[in-house]
């Protein structure tokens, strides 16, 4: 028993495929979020000079690691800083 005809499944099929295509090229546009990065990348997120970060690193404020060529942050210890030192301006760190 056929419950729905050739051409009514063709269409049903060409909508399908035409949406996942949608969505794929879309997922495409997005940028990769990464769990680490440069602080060269973090300026560019967070709109902060590149050396703010470099030197919170060196100061040991912000974790980092050097698994290879470049120093790397962890996008989640130096969101967590920001949210708690950068409320308010405290420690005279605040960015215009």
């Amino acid at each position: 028993m056929k419950i729905l005809g050739d051409d009514l499944r063709a269409e049903i099929k060409a909508l399908v495929v035409e949406a996942v295509r949608e969505v794929l090229a879309e997922n495409e546009k997005r940028p990769e979020r990464k769990d680490y990065m440069t602080a060269k990348e973090l300026a560019a997120e967070f709109g902060l000079k590149r050396t703010w970060f470099e030197a919170l690193g060196r100061a040991g404020e912000i974790p980092r690691c050097k698994p290879g060529r470049y120093v790397l942050f962890k996008r989640e210890d130096v969101a967590r800083y920001l949210e708690k030192n950068m409320e308010g301006g405290q420690n005279g760190n605040k960015q215009n």
